[in-house]
């Protein structure tokens, strides 16, 4: 069976950590199906965004990044359009060198439209895969909305990666029969127990100080304003915080944290790490925080509890259905610093099981997710 893969979140050589959920999901269906990753960027041709990325290859699996072009922050619902034009052809060159039995879309949008689009040009069997923001962002008001809703209602696989953002498609007329819950697992072997002093050693952090962590990109919807709010009001004086990732809103909570703080060393903005380091990042850490004001279902927390560490959440998306026990962590209102405060301080003055967490995380593995992903693969070709 051979699967083209279209999303337009997926690593490249000058974003490494780009939709590297994608990449761990595909990575595995990878051993048991033909894959090619058709992976655009954007062009924007005054800023030439993308001249230095270039198709690659993961193993065994061709990665190809052509152009499309957008419109910067204007009629954003015009980007599917603009993708599907931009990456007809290309495909087209492709098919000509391949079959291809199933086109796997992932994001939304634009990815998922565009990908539609071209499922029926080329008459190819087509599913997509929705992760979060494209739900629960994207379907608020708009014609972007309205775009989405119409090519959804047409398909008859929709795979989710949430029970809650199935729930949501339910509410917007999705019809229930046809989404599929497949959540995201976590690699096991990659995140993993270890001596919190090693990791503090390796990373040149204090040994003795409590470390808070929070991995991501540092935009509005993470919640990481909110974080650092919370953080000034924590009892616990001498605890740091550390985030690891970028974004549009860096600059903004830098800003913040020297006018409301001044100038502080318990902040640290360490920028975006290579994937495989953020293990390492993990277990150098006293609890993790993820303060998202939405989330689908968010891989980081899962590769938090594999690594044994506690994790302060908020209660958006299905992260009840992760930390389902006080043992694993705390769950607090979105949007609320002052809940978010005693959950910190409550966290640090509590005595963790490690092992305990571990074994948690263990049932989130990939093996039920590719598994399902699976037979919706063969069920999707077979009733084409």
């Amino acid at each position: 069976m051979n699967i083209l893969v279209y999303t337009t979140l997926f690593p490249n050589n000058t974003e490494t950590t780009k939709g590297i959920f994608v990449k761990q999901r595909v990575d595995r269906l990878a051993k048991f199906f033909n894959t090619i990753v058709v992976a655009p960027v954007r062009y924007i041709p005054v800023f030439k965004t993308c001249s230095k990325i270039s198709r690659s290859e993961h193993g065994n699996i061709d990665v190809y990044h052509p152009r499309y072009f957008v419109l910067p922050k204007l009629a954003k619902w015009t980007d599917g359009v603009f993708l599907f034009l931009s990456t007809l052809f290309f495909i087209g060159k492709i098919l000509k060198r391949h079959k291809v039995d199933l086109i796997d879309a992932h994001w939304g949008y634009p990815d998922g439209f565009a990908a539609y689009l071209t499922s029926i040009v080329y008459k190819i069997p087509f599913i997509v895969t929705l992760r979060g923001s494209d739900v629960n962002i994207f379907l608020q008001r708009g014609l972007r909305k309205q775009v989405i809703l119409w090519y959804l209602r047409k398909l008859k696989y929709i795979v989710t990666v949430s029970n809650s953002l199935k729930t949501t498609l339910i509410h917007h007329g999705i019809d229930p029969k046809i989404i599929t819950v497949i959540r995201n697992g976590v690699d096991l072997n990659s995140f993993i127990p270890m001596e919190r002093s090693s990791a503090r050693q390796k990373l040149g952090i204090d040994p003795d100080s409590k470390i808070l962590l929070c991995v991501g990109n540092i935009v509005k919807i993470k919640g990481q304003d909110i974080l650092v709010e919370a953080f000034a009001n924590i009892r616990h004086k001498s605890a740091k915080l550390i985030f690891i990732g970028d974004g549009e809103m860096r600059n903004i909570l830098e800003n913040s944290i020297k006018n409301r703080l001044g100038a502080t060393t318990r902040i640290s903005f360490m920028g975006r790490k290579p994937h495989a380091e953020v293990g390492l990042w993990m277990n150098a850490c006293d609890i993790y925080i993820l303060p998202s004001r939405n989330e689908g279902m968010p891989n980081v927390v899962y590769e938090a509890l594999a690594c044994g560490i506690p994790v302060i959440a908020t209660k958006v998306g299905d992260l009840h259905d992760i930390i389902t026990s006080e043992q694993h962590g705390i769950l607090v209102a979105p949007n609320d610093p002052t809940g978010l405060s005693r959950a910190i301080d409550q966290a640090l003055a509590t005595s963790w099981d490690k092992g305990f967490i571990r074994k948690h995380a263990e049932q989130f593995d990939w093996d039920k997710t590719i598994s399902l992903c699976q037979s919706v693969y063969t069920t999707s070709i077979k009733n084409h």
